[in-house]
């Protein structure tokens, strides 16, 4: 079975948008005021989010965001001048228990993370609940959609409860007490200067430590990232063919092509492949695809057309393609995904020249935007310089990627 760890390291994020609709008393207050300092509902999303992967990296004994957790709902908080002074995200696993809860400030001067909690039932949805419950509303129904929450200073939280008969009651629910209030308190809000750590928050880098060169660990060039995917083909972790291992100079080619073959052998068992040995395998490979017969080394374009007499000779079947670019390597992905090695062509690389090798895993990275989402793309390849393949080439590193899909029947 294909090893795919999909980070968010196993997260699932399901967002519900559902605003709250804003007060409309009889002072209408403007809730909406931009400036530099504020935060969009999507930022601290984002946020959010990444403190959700930051704790799981290093999880207390009794945290829940241990393994597969989601955002299951977000509630916009107020300041007494009904303007919003941050987003309360509830999270749960993803078998529907309680995991806690994480509130982001929505002003950049003051620090990002408010509060939060790794398990259990949110602080505040039990506070609004017990004031619900509160003898004086048990005549009453509650208005739902109308019910606010405030955030006041730095960890003063009000309650806005209205009910259908237009009574407004207001609760400091920042503790146990539950006390009613007349008004909203007055409290000097100062600001801050921690603008520095929201700046850590939303700077993403994409920048391998040798882009261009050998790469044993992608992780060491990349930050800031919002996911990232793991993926290594079902018994992908051989020992392969080195292009020492056989006869000819430029011979790059053949040898990606006979560890392709090996690979389906020694996992598919398709030991028809092995054509009486692995050197016959090879040398077939040599011929048909003209290696070193009009120049050094062999034409991309004749390189499908030896899986095709090679496995014809074998006897499987097989479906092969050439294609002209990689998208920076995102177009292997599929075929990876689907347990499918790729005789992959760099040309121009700054370390491999103009050289094949077989794709056999990548690690993508995701860096979050609202309109799109940037990758950065490792390939895993057997490069026919080392047996061992735990080397990565980067999808945007210079030069050109041509690959050939091979799909066995």
């Amino acid at each position: 079975m294909k090893k795919k760890i999909n980070s968010m390291l196993l997260i699932i994020i399901f967002l519900f948008i559902n605003f709250s609709s804003v007060y409309a008393g009889e002072e209408k207050k403007s809730y909406l005021k931009i400036s530099e300092n504020n935060v969009t509902v999507y930022e601290a999303l984002d946020i959010a989010k990444k403190h959700i992967l930051q704790v799981m990296k290093t999880p207390s004994d009794n945290s829940m965001w241990k393994g597969n957790v989601e955002i299951v709902e977000k509630k916009i908080l107020f300041d007494n001048e009904y303007e919003i002074s941050g987003y309360y995200f509830k999270i749960c696993t993803t078998e529907g228990k309680d995991a806690g809860y994480i509130i982001i400030d929505a002003d950049k001067s003051k620090y990002p993370i408010k509060e939060y909690s790794d398990r259990g039932i949110p602080f505040l949805e039990k506070a609004v609940e017990e004031v619900k419950n509160d003898v004086g509303l048990e005549q009453n129904k509650v208005n739902e959609e109308s019910t606010k929450l405030f955030l006041l200073g730095d960890v003063e939280y009000i309650a806005e409860i209205n009910t259908d008969e237009n009574e407004k009651m207001l609760y400091d629910i920042s503790d146990s007490n539950l006390n009613r209030i007349d008004e909203l308190p007055n409290i000097d809000d100062k600001k801050n200067t921690f603008s520095p750590f929201w700046q850590n928050y939303f700077t993403t880098d994409s920048n391998p430590v040798d882009g261009d060169g050998i790469i044993y660990n992608p992780y060491d060039g990349e930050s800031g990232y919002y996911d990232n995917n793991y993926c290594l083909i079902s018994g992908g972790d051989l020992s392969y063919f080195i292009t020492d291992d056989f006869y000819g100079n430029d011979n790059c080619a053949p040898t990606a092509a006979t560890n392709l073959c090996y690979y389906y052998a020694v996992t598919h068992g398709y030991w028809e492949l092995e054509l009486d040995s692995w050197d016959g395998t090879y040398n077939e490979f040599y011929k048909v695809m003209d290696t070193n017969e009009y120049g050094p080394g062999t034409y991309d374009s004749c390189i499908a057309y030896g899986y095709d007499v090679v496995f014809g000779v074998a006897g499987i079947r097989c479906d092969t393609n050439m294609h002209y670019g990689t998208d920076e390597g995102q177009k292997l992905v599929n075929d990876l995904n689907n347990d499918r090695p790729c005789h992959l062509i760099m040309h121009n690389h700054r370390t491999y020249g103009d050289h094949s090798v077989l794709a056999i895993g990548y690690v993508d990275f995701t860096y979050d935007s609202i309109y799109n989402d940037p990758s950065s793309t490792y390939i895993r390849i057997a490069d026919g310089w080392s047996s061992t393949a735990d080397r990565y080439v980067w999808g945007s590193c210079y030069g050109t990627w041509n690959y050939v899909s091979v799909i066995v029947y």
